[in-house]
């Protein structure tokens, strides 16, 4: 499925008038974003984003994602995802180094969605993330090399398969967002989920969480169940057994 059909699919939460306006005027992204909108061209939009965020290239699928939910304030569901809108123009805290002018999404303060290829990282705020990324200073000599091998070691998922996981999850009835599940039922839907939305077999779900990358977020998240299947109290395809 594309980036455009899953959003189609999802159930979405719309941006009311009073809210579109007050995007407009929150900053030059903002009104550039709208302004795009009505005229159904974005050429003059993604040329701004690309200099705010010192970058060259904007994802196809990132650029789908945008086009999509211009009007969009929320997508319902585990991924706990906004409208494009919800992420321009935000005033946060800055990055130094290759770090600066992060161009990602910030969906979480240890989730964000790269605009360069949609990777979606997931590390630590105060940890892992700056771990990662002086490790990965240590190995480059450009801020492109930069993010493109930060993102890749920060990232067990990208943008598609985040909203196949959403998508996935809604079977379940899951409540709140992906990475606050409660209890090892929740912790068994997730992994599901993941294994669905990358297409895994249960060995190599089983492999995924590297604890020095993104995936050992994945762990933070899921522990309850890998403690289990650590200590070999059950394996890894208990994932299909809930409790009702």
């Amino acid at each position: 499925m594309t980036i455009q059909e899953l959003i189609k699919n999802a159930e979405i939460v719309e941006l009311t008038e009073a809210e579109v306006n007050q995007h407009k005027e929150r900053g030059e992204l903002s009104r550039l974003l709208f302004e795009a909108y009505e005229k159904q061209d974005f050429a003059d939009f993604y040329e701004a984003l690309g200099k705010a965020y010192q970058i060259t290239d904007i994802h196809p699928d990132m650029k789908d994602f945008i086009e999509a939910t211009v009007m969009i304030k929320r997508i319902k569901g585990a991924a706990c995802l906004g409208g494009v809108s919800q992420y321009l123009d935000m005033g946060l805290r800055p990055f130094e180094g290759y770090l600066e002018n992060f161009p990602g999404l910030y969906v979480h303060s240890d989730i964000w969605v790269m605009m360069t290829n949609t990777r979606v990282v997931t590390l630590h705020h105060d940890a892992t993330f700056y771990e990662v990324a002086d490790d990965v200073e240590q190995e480059v000599d450009n801020r492109k090399d930069f993010l493109d091998k930060f993102s890749a070691e920060g990232s067990f998922l990208n943008l598609k398969e985040l909203l196949l996981m959403n998508e996935n999850l809604k079977k379940f009835d899951f409540k709140g967002c992906w990475n606050t599940v409660t209890g090892l039922n929740e912790c068994k839907m997730l992994l599901q989920a993941i294994k669905v939305a990358k297409n895994l077999n249960y060995d190599q779900l089983a492999r995924l969480v590297d604890q020095n990358s993104g995936s050992g977020y994945l762990y933070e998240v899921a522990m309850e169940f890998y403690e289990l299947l650590e200590d070999e109290e059950l394996d890894i395809t208990a994932i299909e057994e809930l409790d009702t």
